[in-house]
């Protein structure tokens, strides 16, 4: 059941919420193949998949998910009232191997799909020798299973639907060979529970924790008289060993990335495997509450929505003159716009409180912006990405379309945007490609890359340089733009 499929049937739970933490059974030590599933990821077409019964359309539509996906509509039954959907070609399975199924699914309706894996032998019969039903809504689901072979044989993966559930779209389909590690519940979760009069501190083991709202704890955690507190382990190196104080949730754009039709960004550099697995902020000199801090790989291996990004820096300003730094975090940036901890935590947690403390966002090729007020209150959500958030200057972001993001083009980090004159950010992403042939490309983490597809381009095509000059105005090539921040 979805949260409202169980409500409408059961008339419970209905001023529950639903937690956005999916916690898996395995972790993922090492890919061993790429994806046996072609065009998994629809983004010009739905060739290589097809369906049966007839009556079940498929066709490739932008509505939902991400650059293109495939969507069924099972218009009616007259031939038979189930229909399945699956790749023309076979996957490879191999007995006792572990497999991950990864898929997004999402849809205009309520209703259940089967998502399943079978054999050659068993493809004129009933069973699948793996089976999980999905439910589907209006709510993204980025679905990940863990699928053990008990054959060595050629296999199908398919998605097997009722006609009373007759329309949902899907996408980043994947069935990969993986090495992986069975997480245990009773080492890596922990619930607590205070059934006295009086709060209770209770010990807690070895290693950093988080509560489900992403605050951490080391040490020891004290729970309410008559409460509760649910607890589940977390990599350490990220904020654990010192006090929480505070915590934020933020979401951003990075104009560079930004896709103003879908609101969403690009994850290339995740994609092409040329994204840092540590922040890169230490480096280029900003001193850090967490230096060093470290991806968590089940972050790292998010896709549609929870895709990563980048890295960005998030700080924590006084309110006194000057607005002095308090706190500066590194974390990563996920494709819907969301922050989150290195470890995949939102809100951002703080050793220091928030109340009182202007917001700043910066990225190491975009111009940083600030809240113009400060927060109230612990805990609040700031949407930079709607006007609803005031920030400080004039045209302190680019507007896109609905979005607001931050400007792309500060190749330099100089806190300004230029395009010609003394200390121009075009330069430098001449220099990058070679400084001899202006139609050469070179690929990489590169700060002269400035739309982060992980591929500097000079001219030609989604180049670098014209980015630069949209920035500033496209009209006078020796405008400057400015970071709106103290």
């Amino acid at each position: 059941f979805t949260l409202e499929q169980w409500r409408d049937s059961r008339g419970t739970d209905l001023s529950s919420t639903r937690s956005p933490i999916r916690k898996s059974k395995y972790r993922v030590d090492q890919v061993l193949t790429s994806t046996m599933v072609p065009n998994g990821s629809f983004d010009s077409s739905v060739s290589g998949w097809e369906g049966w019964p007839t009556e079940g359309i498929m066709n490739r539509n932008d509505s939902l998910l991400d650059n293109g996906a495939l969507r069924l509509n099972f218009l009616n039954n007259n031939t038979y009232d189930v229909h399945f959907m699956y790749p023309q070609s076979m996957v490879t399975l191999q007995n006792g191997e572990m497999y991950r199924y990864s898929f997004s699914i999402q849809s205009d309706r309520r209703g259940q799909v089967q998502a399943s894996v079978r054999g050659q032998s068993q493809l004129t019969g009933p069973y699948n020798f793996w089976q999980r039903r999905v439910p589907f809504d209006t709510e993204r689901r980025d679905m990940e299973f863990f699928v053990r072979s008990d054959r060595t044989e050629p296999g199908r993966i398919q998605f097997v639907t009722h006609h009373t559930d007759r329309r949902f779209w899907v996408d980043n389909v994947k069935f990969e060979r993986v090495q992986v590690t069975e997480l245990d519940p009773y080492v890596d979760h922990q619930l607590l529970v205070n059934d006295g009069y009086t709060a209770q501190s209770y010990a807690l083991p070895e290693g950093c924790w988080s509560d489900v709202d992403g605050v951490l704890y080391s040490g020891s955690v004290s729970v309410p008289p008559f409460g509760s507190v649910v607890l589940y382990r977390v990599p350490s190196g990220n904020g654990c060993g010192s006090p929480t104080q505070g915590a934020v949730a933020v979401r951003m754009f990075l104009g560079g990335a930004l896709n103003p039709a879908t609101g969403q960004m690009t994850a290339t550099l995740r994609a092409q495997g040329v994204l840092p697995t540590s922040e890169p902020y230490t480096a280029m000199g900003y001193d850090l509450a967490n230096p060093g801090t470290v991806a968590a790989p089940s972050v790292l291996d998010g896709t549609g929505a929870q895709a990563v990004v980048d890295w960005v820096l998030v700080e924590l300003r006084s309110n006194d003159g000057g607005y002095p730094v308090v706190e500066r975090r590194a974390a990563l940036l996920r494709a819907d716009g969301l922050v989150v901890s290195p470890n995949g935590q939102s809100p951002l947690a703080f050793q220091n409180s928030t109340v009182a403390k202007h917001v700043l966002v910066r990225h190491r090729n975009h111009l940083a912006a600030m809240t113009a007020a400060p927060m109230l209150s612990d805990g609040l959500t700031l949407d930079l990405t709607a006007g609803t958030v005031a920030l400080m200057g004039q045209e302190a972001v680019a507007q896109m379309g609905a979005y607001r993001a931050l400007w792309p083009g500060d190749v330099n980090g100089d806190g300004q945007v230029r395009y010609a004159g003394a200390l121009n950010d075009r330069d430098p992403v001449l220099v990058a490609i070679g400084a001899e042939v202006p139609s050469a490309t070179v690929q990489g983490y590169l700060a002269a890359d400035v739309n982060l597809d992980g591929v500097v381009k000079y001219t030609g095509s989604s180049n670098d340089r014209d980015r630069i000059l949209q920035t500033i105005g496209g009209v006078m090539p020796t405008a400057v733009r400015a970071a709106q921040v103290p």
